[in-house]
């Protein structure tokens, strides 16, 4: 195996690690008469965007809630089909959002979520950036380094005749 993988994968995942983004898409199925929750754990200043797409059902529809960690509504959208959705860490914890189907008797319904958290630090402002520049050029430096230090113990030396 070439001897310069390892530091190379090592220095993807670090800029990946402070990339400062999580993704996630999920599909649920909400019985009916039933409720779906998703809990995210959440730091003070990330910042929540995504979308949601019901099918199932005569109205292909959902209750939709977001609600922070001591129990506040943060958006909330009644039958909702298709929505975007966005929403602000204002404390650090675990943020819940539910897909309720308790106004259907008879349907079940297939519900896709898919978000993207963006931390952005505790001020929310993304003031964290900074950091995460420095902690990429520090990552390129050292692999620049240790790929120097590989290249120069390969390299064949020159012999005398």
């Amino acid at each position: 195996m070439n001897k310069c993988v390892p530091p190379v994968l090592a220095v993807f995942l670090i800029l990946f690690s402070v990339a400062g983004l999580a993704n996630a898409s999920q599909t649920y199925t909400v019985p009916s008469l039933g409720k779906q929750t998703v809990s995210i754990p959440l730091s003070k200043g990330d910042f929540v965007t995504g979308t949601l797409s019901v099918t199932g059902g005569s109205g292909n529809d959902i209750d939709f809630r977001v609600e922070g960690p001591s129990g506040n509504v943060l958006t909330s959208y009644d039958r909702a089909t298709q929505l975007t959705f966005s929403f602000a860490a204002s404390t650090t914890g675990t943020y819940t959002m539910t897909l309720d189907n308790s106004f259907s008797e008879l349907s079940d319904k297939s519900v896709t979520v898919d978000y993207t958290v963006q931390h952005l630090g505790a001020t929310g402002d993304g003031s964290n950036d900074m950091f995460l520049i420095a902690a990429v050029v520090v990552a390129v430096v050292a692999l620049l380094i240790v790929l120097a230090v590989v290249y120069s113990k390969r390299r064949p030396r020159k012999r005398k005749a």
